[in-house]
């Protein structure tokens, strides 16, 4: 059976062509959100996988951080491992020079004999000190007249006058004492003053400053009749010796500085503020107890103190005017800085600076045998220094020799027969003989020879042959020994 075919009405017609149209448009949105969705979790997938990669960069550098971290731990652990055995080996040869010493003869050993004297100051003040000689020295009396002061030209009779630091007294030297004794023999003299207010020195009326203390060591030499004599400070006593040296010129030889600063700020801050709150702290109990016992004591403290936050106040560049053989000498760990200490020695004309390994400011008393290995070495210099100048070497004997050739053969044939010289015996044994003058002569001794043979040959004949000698080394890719001529 057919159905009619009824016409649509356009109400209808237009609500299917709405309904298309709405199924298009959701299709599309659903399409839409689709692809944001899948863009989303593109973007967040490439997140994790940077993330990621940041995360194994960071464990890298993290494994790699902790395996330098342990090379070092294992390099730090070999170092104190070898510093350990080094220090161990150290106090076994410590340990075994003390035996040394300690097995010993009694006739081996200097034994120093001390005597307690005083001097008593135009203030009143008593001022003692500790001399010291050997048991087997000879009596003042038998001595030599030119011996009693300590000015002989030959030096068989040396004398010393040490000064402590500031808390201490003529005892802090006692590990110095016999090693003295031991180097310079029976007529030695040590003179240890306790500076005012220390050891068995009176205290005083007049306040404490480091020039009334310097006077007393004066007046300690003018009893004891010493004229000059070899000066050895510690700490304040260290800044009394430049200051003494600076003043009196005449009076010393030698100056051995040990701890010593120019001015308060060369200490080290960690030490040097503790010094001065302490400083305040006992000028405000003595005034608050002053007329007590307890003020007195705290106005000598006070006073110490003050010799260390006010003094000393020394210019470098006044330091330039000593004129003596200089020993400075400071432990590696010193309260003083180090620069300062430096700054002490580069402003002395010709001082030796010692910066003895491990000691600290108290190192004369901490490491006494290694403190007197410096002093005696240094005091071993000097003496043979004196015996160069007084007594002629052997080099100098062929010196005249060479002149008196000189003379007798003519200035020019001499200079002939010494180029034959050369040529004979060959350049390189020629130039290490020249070493070897050089050396045995002594630096400033042979350039004063040199300059005497430019004189007696003529400058324009020396610069010639200086000149010759430069070529020939130019052209022998030699390292030439003379200077150029321009």
């Amino acid at each position: 059976m057919i159905l009619p075919d009824f016409p649509l009405n356009d109400a209808e017609d237009r609500n299917r062509g709405k309904r298309q149209k709405n199924r298009t448009e959701e299709k599309g949105r659903k399409t839409e959100q689709k692809k944001k969705a899948e863009k989303q979790n593109r973007r967040k997938r490439q997140k994790n996988r940077t993330e990621e990669k940041g995360r194994k960069t960071e464990q890298k550098k993290s494994r790699k951080t902790e395996q330098k971290r342990q090379k070092d731990r294992t390099e730090e652990k070999g170092r104190k491992t070898e510093q350990k055995k080094s220090r161990k080996t150290e106090q076994k040869r410590q340990k075994d020079r003390t035996k040394e010493k300690a097995g010993r003869t009694e006739q081996e050993t200097t034994m120093m004999k001390e005597t307690i004297r005083s001097v008593r100051r135009p203030d009143g003040t008593m001022i003692r000190y500790a001399e010291y000689v050997r048991e087997d020295s000879i009596s003042a009396s038998d001595r030599p007249e030119g011996l009693k002061d300590g000015t002989a030209a030959e030096r068989i009779c040396p004398v010393f006058v040490l000064i402590h630091g500031n808390a201490e007294d003529h005892t802090s030297f006692s590990g110095q004492i016999n090693a003295l004794g031991d180097h310079f023999g029976k007529d030695v003299r040590i003179i240890a003053p306790d500076c005012r207010g220390r050891g068995l020195s009176d205290q005083g009326p007049a306040p404490l400053t480091l020039r009334i203390l310097e006077e007393d060591v004066i007046a300690v030499m003018d009893a004891e009749k010493i004229g000059k004599c070899c000066l050895l400070g510690f700490s304040d006593g260290g800044n009394m010796a430049l200051e003494l040296v600076l003043r009196y010129p005449d009076r010393f030889e030698t100056l051995i500085s040990v701890g010593s600063n120019l001015y308060p700020s060369g200490v080290a801050a960690k030490y040097q503020i503790p010094t001065v709150l302490d400083y305040y702290r006992t000028k405000i109990l003595s005034s608050v107890y002053k007329g007590r016992p307890e003020g007195l004591r705290y106005d000598r403290e006070n006073q110490l103190l003050r010799l260390m936050v006010k003094e000393p106040s020394i210019s470098p560049g006044s330091l330039k005017n000593i004129r003596i053989p200089t020993l400075v000498i400071a432990g590696e760990n010193d309260m003083i800085k180090g620069r300062h200490t430096r700054l002490i020695a580069d402003s002395i004309p010709g001082a030796v600076l010692e910066i003895i390994p491990g000691g600290s400011h108290f190192v004369m008393m901490e490491m006494p045998e290694t403190f007197n290995e410096a002093v005696i070495g240094f005091l071993k210099k000097i003496e043979d220094k004196q015996a160069k100048r007084k007594y002629p070497s052997v080099q100098r004997a062929k010196i005249a020799e060479t002149e008196t050739e000189k003379k007798n053969e003519g200035k020019e044939e001499w200079r002939k027969r010494r180029m034959k010289e050369k040529k004979s015996e060959g350049k390189e044994e020629w130039r290490k003989r020249r070493v070897k003058e050089k050396k045995s002569e002594g630096k400033e001794e042979w350039r004063k020879r040199r300059v005497k043979e430019k004189k007696n040959e003529g400058k324009e004949e020396w610069e010639k042959r200086v000149t010759e000698n430069n070529k020939t080394c130019v052209k022998n890719n030699e390292k030439c020994r003379w200077r150029e001529i321009k």
